[in-house]
């Protein structure tokens, strides 16, 4: 427990916060995700490169985590792969409430679409860029396949021409290891 809190503190001052919102984020992901306190530092920091690389608040991540966390964990989802898209889609200029109800839509369809097995050997990005290309880019057919607008709203957004843009996303949330600390030292030091 002492250890969560110093790291929720850590995240806090690096995300800019308080720590009681860093703390409730980073516990709610662990609970979604059936984390332990071992992963405390790999999830702030993931949740940090989240809210570097989109356009999000920490507090916006840890109020709205939540809407897809469940959904994701279910599904064989990693958190890396949700802060990826997350980052990806708020750039975009989503806001974050609707990013991760886009998200969770998404994941939904794919689940019906591709089976629900497909992400025990599909990254999420990888998921939606299979439905984008079933659809062959097409709007209207991808609307067929996925059946909700807002999971069409996130394939577009993640997959098609926005694949690589996502493809970086993704590869930033796996490289994110010690950008709390990082920032952190950046944000306390004394010079």
């Amino acid at each position: 427990a002492l250890e969560l809190l110093e790291i929720s503190s850590k995240a806090a001052t690096a995300g800019v916060t308080e720590t009681a919102v860093a703390s409730d984020g980073l516990t709610t992901i662990l609970n979604a995700f059936r984390l332990t306190a071992n992963d405390a530092q790999e999830v702030a920091d993931i949740m940090f490169a989240t809210v570097d690389r989109g356009k999000i608040s920490f507090e916006e991540l840890s109020s709205q985590i939540a809407t897809v966390a469940p959904i994701a964990a279910a599904s064989n989802i990693s958190f890396q792969e949700i802060g990826g898209a997350i980052s990806t889609l708020t750039k975009q200029g989503v806001p974050a409430g609707v990013a991760m109800t886009q998200i969770r839509s998404a994941i939904i369809s794919a689940n019906e679409v591709l089976g629900e097995g497909a992400f025990k050997t599909l990254s999420l990005q990888q998921g939606f860029q299979k439905m984008f290309e079933e659809a062959g880019g097409s709007q209207n057919k991808l609307k067929e396949l996925a059946g909700r607008i807002e999971a069409v709203n996130a394939i577009i957004g993640i997959a098609g021409p926005n694949f690589q843009g996502a493809s970086k996303d993704l590869e930033a949330m796996a490289n994110s290891a010690g950008s709390v600390d990082r920032s952190f030292n950046t944000i306390t030091s004394t010079n």
